[in-house]
């Protein structure tokens, strides 16, 4: 049994549902961003900042633990923490 935070549920929701629309990378930032108030965090490693990840926080800055991945063609993925 799995359990996932009301926050990630909606937030896997409602990427899933622009990426099926075909959104790319960048209006699904954009949409997050200006539309429905999402924070977008990155973190860097080791002094790199990477421009493919992005982390998705609601408006108080709640980690949501999903990601937004760019892929090579432009578009978008989505990725979560893995359980083991």
């Amino acid at each position: 049994m799995v359990w996932i935070s009301d926050l990630q549920r909606e937030t896997l929701l409602l990427v899933d549902n622009l990426i099926s629309e075909g959104k790319t990378y960048e209006e699904i930032k954009r949409i997050l961003w200006e539309d429905k108030g999402y924070t977008l965090r990155v973190t860097s490693k080791n002094g790199y900042i990477p421009k493919t990840i992005v982390e998705l926080c609601d408006s108080k800055g709640n980690y949501s633990f999903v990601d937004l991945r760019k892929r090579r063609n432009g578009l978008a993925t989505w990725e979560t923490i893995r359980i083991s």
